[in-house]
């Protein structure tokens, strides 16, 4: 088993693919990066344990926010 630690900037959620299917990792929202100064307390950590065999899907925001020649935004599988 593995162990990762996600401090989230509030980018799309990052999904757990495995043998059994996709699930999505609750976490707690933060503010983008570089706008830590306004937090009033530290960011929430959350940690999840990975079964071998699962694999760990993160979306930037260049991901989300790609759009074709038109302007158009691409489809995102995650809605």
């Amino acid at each position: 088993m593995r162990e990762v630690r996600v401090l989230d900037c509030g980018h799309r959620s990052l999904l757990v693919l495995g043998p059994h299917g996709t699930t999505e990792v609750e976490t707690d929202p933060g503010l983008p990066c570089g706008r830590g100064d306004l937090l009033r307390r530290s960011p929430a950590v959350t940690t999840r344990t990975l079964d071998p065999g699962h694999l760990l899907v993160a979306c930037s925001g260049g991901a989300t926010e790609a759009r074709n020649r038109d302007g158009t935004l691409y489809p995102h599988p995650n809605g």
